[in-house]
Parts: C-alpha cells; sequence; structure tokens
C-alpha cells in the first residue's frame, strides 16, 4: 500500500466519524508542539483484566540487550513541504498532519491495523514516555481505537515497517512480563479513562 493510499484511508475514516475526545485537560496549544503521535487499538471486556491490547516489539537496536518488550506503536508526525511529505524535525515549515493522522498511518506502518475495522477513535491526549534510545523524557499524543475483532488486520502479506518485529494482542495479566514499564503505565491509564467512556 502506497503512502497515498494510506493517507487517503485514513481521511475517509476521520470523515465518516468524528474523534471522541476523552475527559482531562488537553489544551489545544499542545497540538502544535507535539510531533509524536501513538495508537492503542483495543477490544474491551466487562473486566479490565480481559480487555485485549494490540501492541508491537520493536526490533532490537542492540542484540546483546536481547529483544525489546512490547510498546505502543507510535512515531513522528509529518509535515508537507517542498511537495513532499517528511518528519517534523525541529521546527515545522510546511503544513503538519494532524495528530490523528499521525497515529493511524502508525497503527498501519508497525502494527499492520486494518483501520476499517475500528469503530470508534479516542483522544486520549498527551502523554509522558521515556525514549528507549536516549532516556530523554518525551512526550506524544495517543488515541485508543477500539476494535471490532483481534483479526482487523491487513492480510498477512503485507509488509510492516522495519522497526517492527513482531505484533501481538496482549491483556493485563501479560503487562509485568512483555510489555514495557513506562508503556504499560501508559496503557493501563488510558484503558481507564477509556472505560468510562464506553
Amino acid at each position: 500500500m502506497s503512502a497515498d493510499e494510506i493517507r487517503e484511508r485514513i481521511h475517509r475514516l476521520l470523515n465518516a466519524a468524528p474523534v471522541a475526545v476523552l475527559p482531562g485537560e488537553a489544551p489545544s496549544a499542545l497540538h502544535k508542539s507535539i510531533v509524536k503521535a501513538g495508537i492503542l487499538p483495543f477490544l474491551p471486556a466487562p473486566a479490565m483484566e480481559n480487555w485485549r491490547f494490540l501492541l508491537m516489539q520493536p526490533v532490537a537496536g542492540h542484540s546483546h540487550l536481547g529483544p525489546p518488550k512490547l510498546q505502543l506503536a507510535k512515531g513522528t508526525r509529518m509535515q508537507h513541504t517542498g511537495g513532499a511529505w517528511q518528519d517534523i524535525r525541529g521546527r515545522t515549515s510546511g503544513e503538519a498532519e494532524a495528530l490523528s493522522v499521525t497515529a493511524l498511518r502508525e497503527g498501519i506502518e508497525e502494527l499492520g491495523l486494518d483501520i476499517s475495522g475500528i469503530t470508534r477513535l479516542f483522544d486520549a491526549g498527551p502523554v509522558g514516555f521515556i525514549s528507549a534510545n536516549t532516556g530523554a523524557e518525551k512526550r506524544m499524543w495517543l488515541f485508543g481505537a477500539q476494535m471490532q475483532s483481534e483479526d482487523c488486520l491487513l492480510p498477512a502479506d503485507y509488509e510492516l515497517a522495519r522497526t517492527t518485529a513482531r505484533r501481538a494482542w496482549v491483556s493485563t495479566p501479560e503487562f509485568a512480563l512483555q510489555v514495557r514499564a513506562d508503556h504499560a503505565n501508559i496503557i493501563l491509564e488510558a484503558a481507564r479513562r477509556l472505560a468510562e467512556a464506553l
């Protein structure tokens, strides 16, 4: 699927159904300053421990450290400048894509998410995380995507981003062993807020 086809699918989805904003403070001025966005595909259940979340495992950057744990799919916002889309690095000099577009694009690229299987998209606002590369504190804008089923994935021959080693549906009892600690905390807090909104 080409970058243009991905953008077209995303715009069709966003035009068909508005994004539900979760309660909480998220000043609109922050939209301009945040260049990372993430997506949390989920399947709710009556008990929180039975909720399922689709996460990705990054490719190991340093094999001697072992495989990284599962984490949220996230990436850098893009801008349209000079007739092409490119990651925002530093100042924005062109038309920046909406954070919801960044999150959905990362869901497609890193998770192979079939966004036509999203029943509701939620804006969970900005969250803090620790950069695995630098250890620095960063912020991303998080979106929750309620899915129809675990099967809402693109065909097996869809090539995931080179940064994705694998993807997996997990539930909260599996978090301690399988999920990055800072991302586990983000997911649990987002799930609590999502449960209140459902």
